[in-house]
């Protein structure tokens, strides 16, 4: 299992680390964000980054369709105003898009969440993969309404056809 790096996040930088596909991909990427995050952002935004990194690396656990063992990059670039999360992994098949939930079963409400409690989201996938997903968010709460739902949109980004 991957331990988070030892060193911080400070000013305009960024922080990686490689975490093998696995049931404890999550936990250890919420590890990592907590420790590199904890002294940059307020409490609430924390909280709603590790949710939103568990989901992420969650995905990509179940739906990349990459063996056990392969790795995973989280990684966090950090500037003034807000932050982006970007989760990596070496799959290049299936749709990454918010899918109908079902509520009997309990899937398809980890891109809802994604698109609800983020600024903007996107996808960024090469013809053979990698694919990256990442969400971006403020620092601290914003004092203004989020946009409606139905305003947010992802991003989609391809770096080859």
């Amino acid at each position: 299992m991957a331990s988070p790096p030892q060193g911080r996040v400070d000013g305009d930088e960024r922080a990686e680390v490689a975490i093998p596909i696995g049931a404890q991909a999550p936990g250890v990427a919420r590890s990592a964000i907590a420790q590199w995050l904890a002294d940059h952002v307020s409490p609430s935004v924390l909280e709603t980054a590790l949710l939103l990194v568990s989901e992420l690396v969650s995905n990509s656990v179940r739906h990349s369709g990459v063996s056990e063992g392969e790795e995973i990059v989280l990684r966090v670039h950090l500037w003034r105003d807000g932050f982006r999360l970007e989760v990596e992994d070496p799959g290049c098949d299936g749709v990454i898009a918010p899918r109908p939930q079902d509520l009997l079963r309990g899937g398809g409400m980890g891109l809802h969440l994604v698109q609800t409690l983020s600024e903007c989201w996107g996808v960024v996938r090469s013809a053979e993969g990698p694919t990256c997903v990442w969400v971006q968010l403020p620092r601290r709460l914003l004092s203004h309404q989020p946009m409606a739902r139905e305003e947010r949109r992802p991003i989609r980004v391809a770096t080859e056809m």
